[in-house]
């Protein structure tokens, strides 16, 4: 299984499991921009004034989809913890 996190009893029952990001920490030493750890919750909003960093954030995170879907992206650094909801 590619997740150690998910055991395989949470594949084997008829319930729905939701995965999302718990945290993420991100740095991209091409433009110098660094994103301190923040915490997500199962739904979370991104809210503020312009200029203060959320196009950053999704541009952070459509870039660690890139690198998933196979791009090689150089200079960055990432941690990155997922939590899997199991709904009976």
């Amino acid at each position: 299984m590619s997740a150690p996190w998910l055991s395989d009893e949470l594949f084997n029952t008829h319930s729905l499991i939701i995965i999302y990001i718990k945290s993420l920490t991100y740095e991209d030493q091409s433009t110098n921009w660094k994103l301190d750890k923040i915490e997500f919750k199962p739904l979370t909003l991104l809210v503020g004034a312009s200029g203060v960093g959320k196009m950053q954030i999704l541009k952070a995170l459509l870039n660690l989809k890139r690198i998933s879907h196979g791009s090689s992206l150089n200079g960055l650094k990432w941690d990155i913890e997922f939590r899997a909801l199991l709904i009976m």
